[in-house]
């Protein structure tokens, strides 16, 4: 499909957010947590990448992304510098859309993202909470420091228009006057849960988060199919089985 950019913005340090309008009148059935693969050429070189569907407006043909600009990589730089008009291909539809994973009727849902995993989790709380939704919806962002949050005023409107959505960030080098969470997101969010045994837990991010929080409500005693996740890279090799230990005792069944 061919797909035009509409807005390709900075959103906080290292982040930005594409918007792209789709050609064509076939139905445009994706979802926050659909994979697809974006591709152009510049310079006459060859780009090509997978990237996960942040937002979706089906009538407006939009697809919406965040991203991270990796200095060194190779296709981040060069998306990053492309301005509104330009043309890519957006090709194939992979992944898992969100909605689909959270299907185990939960007293609740928790969403824990580290980086530009927040896209789709946002997305996913936007649209859920739209339909009508009245289960409590928790969100918590995880990110290095605080030039690197993004998405705090989107996430504000949301909070504002649905009281059953909260959201928090914790920094893992939090600054002096930080007034948020501090910590990786895995150590400072049991504190602001109670009993999870009847909430569903989905994790977007860095494989060092996912795969740990993951371990760690399995030692806390979660049922498996509580917890569904995408990982973005960084799979870890090593847990420290007395930090797992450590981290599930935070959290109460």
């Amino acid at each position: 499909m061919l797909a035009t950019i509409l807005e390709n913005a900075e959103k906080g340090r290292g982040n930005r957010w594409l918007k792209l309008a789709i050609a064509g009148s076939a139905a445009l059935d994706h979802a926050p947590g659909t994979v697809v693969g974006l591709a152009f050429r510049h310079g006459g070189e060859p780009y090509r990448h997978a990237y996960t569907v942040s937002r979706v407006d089906p009538g407006q043909r939009t697809l919406e992304f965040l991203y991270r600009v990796v200095r060194e990589g190779r296709m981040t730089p060069v998306l990053a510098a492309l301005p509104t008009g330009t043309e890519l291909q957006m090709n194939g539809r992979g992944g898992h859309p969100i909605h689909l994973e959270v299907a185990t009727q939960p007293k609740g849902i928790v969403l824990v993202s580290t980086g530009t995993g927040i896209g789709p989790l946002y997305g996913f709380s936007e649209r859920f909470l739209a339909q009508g939704a009245e289960l409590p919806v928790t969100l918590f962002a995880g990110f290095r420091q605080q030039q690197d949050v993004c998405l705090h005023d989107e996430l504000a409107a949301l909070a504002a228009r649905h009281p059953n959505f909260r959201w928090h960030v914790s920094l893992s080098e939090p600054g002096p006057d930080w007034k948020g969470l501090r910590g990786h997101v895995t150590e400072s969010m049991a504190g602001h849960l109670g009993p999870v045994r009847d909430l569903h837990f989905h994790l977007v991010g860095n494989g060092d988060m996912v795969v740990e929080l993951y371990e760690v409500l399995m030692a806390a005693g979660l049922a498996e199919e509580r917890v569904t996740s995408e990982i973005y890279f960084n799979y870890p090799e090593d847990l420290d089985p007395a930090r797992i230990k450590e981290l599930a005792a935070r959290f109460t069944l």
